[in-house]
């Protein structure tokens, strides 16, 4: 299984399987192996750019490439990242959500300004199984998933502060998996 794809223009591209990252530069003609070994299956990964990555690797190792995956680097490594979904729009800043407790309906968003060395929480709800998260610019940004009260209904949120601050939005509709 593949995951991950992200393309950079209409010829560059990476994703990566349980071991592997493969790197296309045809549009997705080939793809080519440009690195492998990692020690466990990894799917946490998020792409700044064409050549800044990070992906969480053992479930609780952080590491950094700075040439588009050809080579990777610890950077950080805990428990309160333990098993989270990476989303980084900056070389320096970056979102982590996770589940709390091991409950399906409990997740923290976890937020480091550092490039992953330093972790703050930023926002925690017993009651929300967050699926993803996305931010529009450097401020802006939202996360999609379910909240249980007594039955499943879609929750979003939304900071307009660089993730300081999340607040519920009014949601009509109803997905057992949203993402944003």
């Amino acid at each position: 299984n593949l995951y991950g794809l992200k393309m950079f223009n209409a010829n560059t591209g990476i994703c990566f399987n349980s071991d592997n990252i493969l790197r296309t530069e045809n549009g997705g003609q080939d793809w080519r192996i440009i690195y492998t070994g990692f020690p466990t299956f990894n799917k946490s990964v998020s792409m700044v750019d064409n050549d800044i990555g990070y992906m969480l690797v053992d479930s609780v190792t952080l590491i950094k490439t700075i040439n588009g995956g050809i080579s990777w680097n610890f950077v950080y490594s805990g428990s309160n990242i333990k098993n989270s979904t990476l989303y980084f729009f900056s070389n320096s800043t970056g979102f982590a959500f996770r589940k709390l407790n091991n409950s399906l309906y409990s997740n923290a968003i976890l937020k480091t300004t550092s490039g992953g060395t330093n972790w703050i929480t930023v926002y925690e709800d017993s009651t929300f199984l967050i699926n993803s998260i996305q931010f529009v610019n450097q401020l802006t940004g939202f996360a999609a998933g379910s909240q249980y009260v007594g039955y499943n209904h879609t929750k979003l949120i939304k900071t307009t502060n660089g993730g300081i601050s999340w607040d519920s939005l009014q949601v009509s509709f109803l997905f057992n998996y949203p993402k944003v």
